[in-house]
């Protein structure tokens, strides 16, 4: 009956990704640390970095959050949270073979990152970035009928 799936959604929807069915969202996000959606630096030095629920838009911390490129801090600005997305501009060049971790102290944090029931984002060890950065190609010239790079 139309009564019975009602009930089947609440209990579902109510769960909010955690919790038992029919009672709070008690479970904490957790960062996606592996597969297709690790977090991931993209061409232009924009870090991404997802979780496992849907975040509050307005939980954006202002400190507690690192990103090293060869084991040196980087400068963040630009800082968003986009559904169960943060994300942030990395300062600096960076080279398609830098090494690039993510980290989150959450006891440094006035304004912790927590999801849509209010569940607070635990402290993350540095994680692996994916850097998808290219290769910069320099000019190139004809060298006997051949291309050389420089």
């Amino acid at each position: 009956s139309l009564d019975r799936l009602m009930s089947i959604f609440m209990d579902v929807d109510a769960t909010g990704g955690g919790g038992s069915p029919g009672g709070p969202d008690t479970t904490k996000p957790t960062l996606v640390a592996a597969g297709d959606d690790q977090p991931v630096l993209s061409e232009g030095g924009m870090l991404t970095a997802r979780f496992t629920e849907t975040l509050d838009a307005n939980s954006i911390p202002t400190a507690g959050i690192t990103v090293n490129v060869n084991g040196f801090p980087r400068a963040l600005s630009a800082q968003a949270i986009i559904g169960s997305a943060f994300t942030c501009q990395v300062a600096g060049p960076i080279g398609y073979t830098d090494a690039i971790t993510f980290a989150y102290d959450a006891t440094l944090v006035n304004n912790a990152i927590k999801d849509l029931a209010g569940n607070t984002l635990n402290t993350i060890a540095a994680t692996t970035v994916a850097n998808n950065t290219v290769p910069a190609i320099g000019p190139t010239r004809a060298c006997k009928g051949r291309l050389r790079l420089q």
